[in-house]
C-alpha cells in the first residue's frame, strides 16, 4: 500500500504534463495558418450604396469581401500573382457555382484581378485586430556572424615590425610556438557562431497596374445560378442586386406551413345550434285544408227552389183517370217520431188531470 501510495504522485505529474504538452500542441496548430486556394471574383459596379447582408452599405473601394459561410468580420489574406491585400467579411455571395469569394472593385484592383474577372487565389485567415488593405507580411533574413580577424604578432617590445617582412614572419613563427601549449579551444573560430534568424517585414508590394477597362466577370449560365436565402433578398441589399444583374437565382418563396388545429368536442349547445339554424331557415309545410264533409240537402216542397240552386224543371205530373193529378207517395213520416208524439200527447194530459 505504501508502494502505491508513493507511485501516486509520479503518475499525477506524468499526466499533468501529458495535459500541458497536449494544449501547447493544441494552441500551436490553432496558430498554424494554411493557405487556401479558392475561386474569387469581384463586384462593385452597380452596387453602390446597397446594404449588404451584415446592415453596413456597400463601398466598392473599401477592402471588403463577400463569403457564403464565414462571419462577419472576419479578415482574410488574399493573394494573387504575387501581390496580397486583407479584407474584411461583411456580405454573403457569390451565388455562382463555382465561385467561393467576392472581393469589392479596391480590393480586387490591388491585386489585379479586374484584369481577369475570375480567378483562383490563395486565401488565409488573418488575426481579428489585422487592419485591412496592402498587406507586405515578413520574411525570414539569415543574418551571418562575423568572421574572426586574425592577431597580429607582437614582438617582446610590444612594437608591430610593419616595415620589416622578414622580421614580422619571424615574429608570427616565435608567437606560435609560444601558444601551441594552449591549445585551440582557446581560439573563436568563425564556425563556432551560429548564423541569427531575424524577420523583417516585408513592405507592401505595389499595386498592379490599372486596366484601361476593368474585365467584369462573365455572365454565368442560368443552370450556374443559386438562390441566396429568403431573409437576405430585402428591397435595396445587395441581394436584391445580384438577382436583378443576374448574377443570382430568384429565392424560393418560403413554403406555407399547414396549420394544426386541436380537435374540441362540441358542447351540447353547439350541438344543436345548426339544428335549430336549420329548422328556423326551412320554410313551414302548408297544412292541407281539410275539405268539409258534404251537408246533406233537404229536399225542398214540391214547387219551392232551394236558394243557390239552378232552376230544375217541374216534374211533370201524372195525371190519373178523368184528368185528376195523383201525388207522388212520400211514405208519411217517420214511425219514430209518430210514436214520440203520441207518447208526449198523453203524458201531458195525465199531468193535467193530476193537477185538477
Amino acid at each position: 500500500m505504501a508502494g502505491m501510495f508513493a507511485a501516486w504522485p509520479r503518475r499525477i505529474s506524468i499526466a499533468f504534463a501529458a495535459v500541458v504538452g497536449c494544449l501547447a500542441l493544441l494552441v500551436f496548430a490553432s496558430a498554424v495558418v494554411k493557405a487556401e486556394p479558392l475561386v474569387a471574383s469581384w463586384y462593385g459596379p452597380g452596387f453602390e450604396g446597397a446594404t449588404t447582408a451584415s446592415g453596413e452599405p456597400f463601398d466598392p473601394y473599401d477592402y471588403t469581401a463577400a463569403h457564403k459561410t464565414y462571419e462577419f468580420g472576419t479578415r482574410l489574406i488574399v493573394t494573387y500573382e504575387g501581390r496580397s491585400v486583407v479584407v474584411r467579411i461583411n456580405d454573403r455571395g457569390p451565388y455562382v457555382a463555382g465561385r467561393d469569394l467576392d472581393l469589392s472593385q479596391g480590393a480586387a484592383e490591388y491585386i489585379g484581378l479586374t484584369a481577369v474577372g475570375v480567378a483562383t487565389v490563395n486565401v488565409e485567415t488573418a488575426a481579428p485586430g489585422t487592419p485591412t488593405g496592402p498587406y507586405g507580411g515578413t520574411k525570414k533574413v539569415r543574418r551571418e556572424a562575423p568572421a574572426a580577424q586574425p592577431e597580429e604578432p607582437v614582438d617582446n617590445t610590444g612594437q608591430r615590425p610593419a616595415d620589416n617582412e622578414q622580421a614580422g614572419a619571424n615574429q608570427q613563427e616565435k608567437a606560435r610556438q609560444d601558444f601551441a601549449d594552449i591549445g585551440e579551444d582557446q581560439y573563436a573560430l568563425a564556425d563556432q557562431y551560429e548564423d541569427e534568424v531575424v524577420e523583417q517585414a516585408v513592405p507592401p508590394a505595389p499595386p498592379a497596374p490599372k486596366p484601361a477597362v476593368p474585365v467584369l466577370p462573365p455572365e454565368p449560365e442560368p443552370v450556374a445560378l443559386e438562390a441566396p436565402p429568403v431573409e437576405l433578398a430585402v428591397p435595396n441589399s445587395t441581394i436584391e442586386r445580384r438577382v436583378e444583374l443576374n448574377v443570382a437565382a430568384p429565392p424560393a418563396p418560403a413554403p406555407e406551413q399547414p396549420i394544426e388545429t386541436a380537435i374540441v368536442e362540441p358542447s351540447a349547445e353547439e350541438e344543436l345550434e345548426p339544428i335549430i339554424e336549420s329548422a328556423m331557415k326551412e320554410e313551414p309545410t302548408p297544412v292541407a285544408e281539410e275539405e268539409p264533409a258534404p251537408v246533406a240537402k233537404e229536399s225542398p216542397e214540391p214547387g219551392v227552389q232551394a236558394a243557390g240552386d239552378e232552376e230544375a224543371p217541374e216534374p211533370e205530373k201524372p195525371e190519373g183517370p178523368g184528368g185528376i193529378t195523383v201525388l207522388p207517395d212520400t211514405g208519411g213520416g217517420p214511425f219514430g217520431a209518430l210514436v214520440g208524439g203520441v207518447l208526449l200527447l198523453g203524458a201531458g194530459i195525465v199531468v193535467r188531470a193530476v193537477r185538477r
